[in-house]
């Protein structure tokens, strides 16, 4: 349709893919690399803090290949032969877990309509007829899924055809979305040793809920005019209105449960400690508590299908649920 030419273009199933040059998944991780940044900078910080020469110079930039080799607890060992404070401070560090929730909301419209004057002789008189017509058409997708990552393993994310971005106002799902002061706010209000407890509401967790809306639309009115012909039954006059819309409204939950590990002075264990299932129960116990926070946020929302009829309240059909 001109509409579709000229103006926002036209897709069966809109994605934001139309609008830019970023998929799905490079939009995802894009930002999953934007923490990575954040959170190896402020992990080489932890590091440059320890006395031990070889703590300070840990290979941060082949991590992902150590991880490989090694594991997360045997990375943890290794520093925790030189340096068990520091060690155990970066096993509460890359025990933390931050979930994504992104929903993709598009809506597309386009609206057409043309008309057309006719004249029509007679013997005495002229007659003028005007038909007109219209169609509308309006597509929409909601696109939304969750991710995961830990801090240890998010370090080790390969990133290799990321570029840093700046912020983009037309259209800001694409660019910089500023998470490098999501993960220093964190990072900054965990600093006094705080940890995460089963009372609700306190310590935790770290929420924060980021809405874009981009909104695109425009339209143009052709006319045509002839002269008409006496005697003639002839098209005098065409015109219409081609009009086309789309509003794109990205949301981003991001939650950070603050750790369960204490790493206060006299809490942190000997280097014998630092075992696989250590750390990975520390992750399991994030990762439920960000499907509960999760679940939360689809009922409020209404984009869980599961909940139509439920008379409890969100928070008690998620802790029924039993992701806490």
């Amino acid at each position: 349709m001109m509409s579709c030419v000229f103006l926002v273009g036209c897709s069966l199933h809109p994605i934001p893919d139309d609008l830019s040059t970023e998929n799905t998944f490079r939009i995802v991780n894009n930002i999953r690399c934007e923490v990575r940044d954040q959170v190896q900078l402020r992990l080489q910080e932890l590091l440059d803090k320890s006395p031990d020469e070889a703590v300070r110079r840990f290979p941060l930039a082949n991590l992902n290949m150590l991880v490989r080799e090694q594991g997360q607890a045997g990375i943890l060992r290794i520093l925790a032969s030189a340096d068990p404070t520091i060690a155990y401070k970066v096993l509460k560090y890359g025990s933390i877990t931050i979930g994504y929730s992104f929903s993709f909301d598009i809506t597309e419209t386009n609206k057409n309509s043309a008309n057309a004057g006719f004249r029509l002789p007679f013997t005495h008189t002229t007659f003028g007829l005007t038909a007109k017509g219209e169609a509308n058409f309006t597509r929409q997708n909601v696109r939304t899924f969750a991710v995961s990552d830990s801090f240890l393993d998010l370090i080790a994310l390969d990133c290799s055809g990321y570029r840093k971005r700046r912020g983009n106002f037309a259209y800001p799902i694409v660019g910089s979305i500023g998470v490098r002061n999501v993960i220093d706010t964190y990072l900054d209000l965990a600093k006094s040793g705080v940890t995460a407890t089963e009372v609700a509401g306190i310590a935790g967790p770290f929420k924060d809920v980021i809405t874009f809306t981009t909104e695109i639309s425009g339209d143009i009115s052709p006319t045509v005019t002839i002269a008409p012909v006496p005697n003639k039954f002839r098209l005098i006059s065409a015109g219409g209105t081609f009009g086309a819309g789309r509003t794109d409204i990205h949301m981003l939950t991001i939650v950070i449960p603050f750790p369960a590990l204490d790493d206060r002075p006299g809490s942190f264990l000997s280097s014998e400690s630092f075992t696989a299932k250590e750390y990975t129960t520390a992750v399991e116990n994030a990762n439920k508590t960000i499907a509960y926070e999760f679940c939360i946020e689809r009922a409020i929302n209404g984009t869980s299908g599961a909940l139509p009829g439920i008379t409890t309240s969100p928070e008690q059909y998620c802790r029924d649920a039993s992701f806490r």
